[in-house]
């Protein structure tokens, strides 16, 4: 009988040490590599850019997003365009931009504004990675 009792709690301990150990290694958080979600939620309203400014109300706000880290592959900046790695967007006032991208340090996120012309209330465009003259001007 005590021989049964002294197994049964050799057991238990075993089981308690493979227990925590278990715990201990699946909950450390990745270091690096693998995708991550980036999302992005753009206003649905704006009014004041600024101090002073307004967006002007007869066009259309199309968002997007641009993010560079040394380990990301893109677009090298230019004089027509900058420095592009992962670029999602763009999307309409209020919608969220998506994009999966690896982990690393030293990420850089710029969002975007492009206003489309006067009046002109087609798809917002996608965007893309050499941005071009005609969306850095408006």
């Amino acid at each position: 009988m005590y021989g049964a009792k002294l197994l049964m709690v050799r057991l238990l301990g075993s089981l308690l040490i493979l227990s925590v150990g278990a715990m201990l290694t699946s909950c450390t958080r990745p270091t690096a590599g693998g995708p991550a979600q980036l999302s992005v939620k753009t206003p649905a309203a704006y009014g004041k850019v600024g101090a002073l400014a307004d967006l002007p109300a007869n066009r259309k706000a199309c968002y997007g997003v641009n993010i560079t880290g040394s380990d990301l592959t893109g677009v090298n900046a230019s004089a027509c365009s900058p420095a592009t790695g992962v670029v999602a967007g763009y999307v309409e006032a209020g919608q969220l931009i998506m994009t999966a991208v690896n982990r690393g340090t030293a990420r850089k996120i710029d969002l975007y504004l492009y206003l489309l012309p006067v009046n002109d209330n087609s798809a917002c465009p996608t965007m893309m990675d050499a941005i071009p003259k005609s969306q850095l001007l408006n």
